[in-house]
């Protein structure tokens, strides 16, 4: 499809017991719009946009997968595709961090 990114895990000191499968639900449906908000603004709203978030639990951790696609063309002189790419992974992942961190406190 797109672009994926790697990155080390990173310890959030959640409770994951307090955190539902419906919870995980809401937290990927609102970093998916995160992401595709991101990049509408950066491009001006050209071209399509497809999102794809994963949030799975796997024992006393939680995986996130972030999985962008673009098609159609970019506004000359946007900035560069992997550019753009790397930073809607970006907020996509601090927007993971700020919700998973109030679901886990019940402060949703």
């Amino acid at each position: 499809m797109g672009s994926s990114a790697r990155s080390k895990p990173k310890t959030l000191g959640l409770r994951l017991e307090d955190i539902s499968e419906k919870d995980i639900e809401e937290i990927a449906f609102r970093v998916e719009e995160a992401v595709r908000r991101y990049i509408e603004e950066r491009t001006g709203r050209r071209g399509e946009v497809e999102v794809v978030v994963r949030i799975s639990k796997d024992g006393e951790s939680l995986n996130i997968l972030i999985d962008v696609g673009l098609r159609g063309g970019l506004p000359e002189g946007v900035i560069d595709l992997n550019s753009l790419l790397a930073d809607s992974i970006r907020v996509g992942r601090i927007e993971f961090e700020k919700l998973i961190t109030g679901f886990s406190k019940g402060t949703s």
